[in-house]
């Protein structure tokens, strides 16, 4: 959640299964969510979103996979405003945008399945095809430039799930 701050930038960052909304952006706040990955926000459908954008506040959304999602990939209102490039929304079940407009077909804004490696297991990686990993404007997501079947990913995975995942894993 960031209210009022400035130009806060959210940097290949993982962000699953949030309780309600994954990022929330408003009274005015600027942010920019570059090389994100954000899947399986919310627990209420239609009443979650991936990322909200209220109350005059504004971001930009560039090399981000939104996939997955209860509710919008992107919801704007009262005033909040987005732009968005070079990113992949896909099965958002609300929709991938509300109250702003949807990008897709421009600026290198696809709705295509990201592929994933295997987002039950945790792994976010993008398989070889992915239209994410083949973008003519950039990799998307957090971990896009890594393949599937990367010992890191998986084995972190496998942490995550079991609850033994520490910061000492990523040494």
């Amino acid at each position: 959640f960031a209210a009022q701050s400035r130009n806060l930038v959210f940097d290949r960052i993982i962000m699953a299964f949030a309780c309600l909304t994954g990022v929330r952006i408003e009274e005015g706040g600027s942010a920019t969510l570059r090389r994100m990955t954000i899947y399986g926000a919310g627990m209420v459908p239609d009443d979650s979103t991936a990322v909200v954008v209220a109350g005059g506040a504004s971001a930009v959304i560039d090399r981000c996979v939104i996939s997955g999602n209860r509710g919008f990939g992107v919801h704007c209102r009262s005033g909040g405003t987005v732009s968005v490039t070079c990113s992949d929304f896909f099965a958002n079940s609300a929709g991938n945008f509300s109250g702003c407009a949807d990008p897709t077909g421009t600026n290198g804004v696809i709705d295509l399945d990201p592929l994933f490696c295997d987002p039950a297991s945790l792994n976010f990686r993008l398989g070889a095809s992915s239209p994410g990993r083949l973008a003519t404007c950039g990799v998307m997501g957090a971990f896009g430039d890594a393949a599937c079947g990367t010992a890191f990913a998986d084995d972190i995975g496998r942490q995550l799930l079991r609850g033994t995942f520490s910061r000492r894993s990523l040494r």
